[in-house]
């Protein structure tokens, strides 16, 4: 998974122009929060976190039942 950070302060480090940093893929919802936090801070007024992770995880869980079913074929 990748995640590009423009502008933004992670940690103690600011990152400038477009940075891509390669993580494992969060396993916990409070882990998906942060990203997505991070992510969008200072873009939108009040980020719409909670409905972002929850497409993700019903777009992941999705991804996965379509690859079992087609592996079973």
């Amino acid at each position: 998974m990748c995640f590009a950070l423009q502008n933004m302060y992670v940690g103690c480090i600011k990152f400038v122009h477009d940075l891509q940093i390669w993580v494992a893929e969060p396993t916990g919802r409070e882990d998906l929060c942060t990203l997505v936090l991070a992510y969008l801070q200072g873009t939108v007024p009040h980020p719409p976190v909670d409905n972002a992770v929850n497409f993700y995880q019903a777009a992941k869980t999705a991804a996965v039942r379509s690859h079992a079913c087609h592996c079973s074929l």
